[in-house]
């Protein structure tokens, strides 16, 4: 939990301060914040996964089919976000 409260903060730090460097800082930060972003991410897909876990059994096919639909329009989802973020911040600067 310590490292999905402080990763955004200092994904956004480190990022900027690597990308200043090469005078991209807003590149950076924006990378940075994204990098940062995943502890929070994974702290709430594991809070979710337990949840649905704990509704529908562990060693139940219903819980087996639901997850992997869950995860895998979610990654889906995310994967295209990210990109297109990459692409509008590479794209800008």
């Amino acid at each position: 939990m310590l490292a999905a409260l402080t990763g955004p903060v200092l994904g956004l730090i480190v990022g900027s301060a690597a990308a200043m460097l090469r005078h991209r800082a807003r590149r950076g930060a924006v990378a940075g914040l994204l990098f940062g972003v995943v502890p929070c991410a994974v702290y709430g897909l594991w809070r979710l996964f337990n949840a649905i876990t704990d509704k529908l059994g562990l060693d139940s096919v219903a819980n087996l089919v639901f997850q992997l639909m869950l995860f895998s329009a979610m990654g889906a989802v995310v994967g295209t976000a990210v990109a297109r973020i990459v692409a509008l911040v590479s794209k800008k600067i």
